[in-house]
């Protein structure tokens, strides 16, 4: 959690598709191992900040589950509003 802003509205704990999930390299544990171009993509090297939903459509990039995530409480009712808005 060090690594994420305090600012932060939801943190998704499993993104497979950019720690290497198809290659399960042990030696890169910890480290970005994706099989898709990140270009483009604001991160430091633990966290992503406001994946655009598009950009992961277009590298057919698929967070995946199993599903976990940390909600920032102080932001949930903006997270609902904006779920309910897209769904």
């Amino acid at each position: 959690m060090r690594y994420v802003k305090p600012s932060f509205i939801c943190l998704h704990l499993c993104p497979g598709c950019l720690w290497g999930r198809k290659f399960r390299d042990k030696n890169k544990i910890g480290h970005l191992n994706s099989r898709k171009d990140l270009t483009g993509f604001k991160h430091n090297i633990y966290v992503f900040d406001n994946i655009d939903k598009s950009g992961c459509l277009k590298q057919e990039m698929f967070p995946g589950g199993p599903n976990a995530f940390i909600i920032n409480r102080q932001n949930i009712d903006s997270l609902i509003h904006d779920y309910k808005s897209f769904w």
